[in-house]
């Protein structure tokens, strides 16, 4: 297992800036602030890895991606004191091109820090803590499946008693390709704001063979491009109209140091867990808790039903940008 990642950081106020309150809404792909887009999908051209160092109504971003849409250059940026995504038009923002070490001393810079650091275990890499108080962190895992969409984990008497519910949703491609109707269902969850999503990116294809050793499974398969998987389905999730986070869950848990370097040098957060509920662990103050929503694993769908039922305050899920 991976070591705890547990970093004490103290958000000021003056972090608690909303997107909306910073970028105007004139110059924002996804409007108000909001983690999905209404309307048809986004056409995307000339999607590359670019970090900026940008700042727009007094506050700074760090911009990951650039790419071209309608006729216009959006930066994809990440607010490195609280982890907040946005896509904002580059004509609106003042942008100085930085390398990966010039980052800002911030719990993004941290956080990417550690993922650099050894050792580097095979399953569970990366984040899979937060600090010991703060709660608990609901991550839904949506990969490749011919079963049903579980929709009863959000609609649980408990979680709909809570507006805007947070829970991050690590999405595949090969997911979205197959259940569009949940998709647009939980999009929906989020417009109206019954759910507050951060969007996880879970590989384009999430390869996986059964029987095959984690050596040479997942996206450490032969002839599985990393690169690709990361980048196609960043692009797919944003021309589908929701707001990629910085966080990224490996399939399988499974990674080895080359992929979680080459992760980090695309600005991305590794996302682990140390509540994976269907193999029997346990929540504690701090958790990141795993279940799967695809249908695949109704004893972890179960478990969490039963953790419901002993929480009196919902207000213990926390939303999984304040995990560092």
């Amino acid at each position: 297992m991976r070591k705890l990642i547990i970093i004490t950081i103290i958000l000021l106020t003056s972090f608690q800036v909303k997107a909306e309150e910073s970028i105007p809404s004139s110059c924002m792909l996804f409007m108000n602030g909001n983690s999905v887009s209404e309307g048809p999908a986004i056409p995307l051209g000339k999607y590359q890895v670019k970090f900026y160092s940008c700042s727009i109504s007094g506050q700074d971003w760090i911009g990951v991606r650039e790419f071209v849409s309608r006729g216009k250059t959006y930066v994809l940026l990440i607010q490195p004191n609280n982890l907040q995504t946005q896509i904002a038009e580059l004509s609106c923002l003042k942008c100085t091109p930085i390398s990966l070490e010039d980052l800002p001393e911030s719990p993004y810079k941290r956080g990417l820090k550690e993922e650099l650091s050894p050792p580097f275990p095979q399953v569970n890499d990366g984040l899979t803590h937060a600090k010991s108080d703060a709660g608990l962190f609901l991550t839904v895992d949506l990969c490749p499946s011919r079963q049903n969409f579980d929709a009863s984990i959000f609609e649980n008497a408990k979680v709909k008693s809570r507006e805007a519910f947070p829970v991050a949703v690590a999405l595949s491609g090969g997911w979205m390709n197959h259940f569009d109707t949940e998709f647009q269902w939980m999009k929906n969850q989020a417009l109206d704001h019954r759910l507050d999503i951060i969007w996880v990116n879970h590989s384009y294809t999430h390869p996986y063979k059964k029987g095959i050793k984690n050596k040479n499974n997942f996206l450490l398969t032969s002839g599985v491009h990393f690169d690709e998987e990361v980048l196609k389905q960043e692009q797919y999730m944003i021309s589908r109209g929701i707001l990629p986070s910085v966080f990224f869950r490996f399939p399988g848990l499974v990674s080895n140091q080359d992929l979680m370097i080459r992760l980090a040098h695309f600005g991305l957060i590794a996302l682990g867990t140390d509540a994976w509920l269907a193999l029997g662990q346990k929540t504690k103050p701090g958790s990141i808790v795993l279940i799967h929503g695809n249908g695949n694993e109704e004893g972890g769908v179960h478990l969490f039903i039963k953790l419901l039922d002993t929480i009196s305050d919902m207000g213990v899920f926390k939303n999984l940008n304040l995990v560092l």
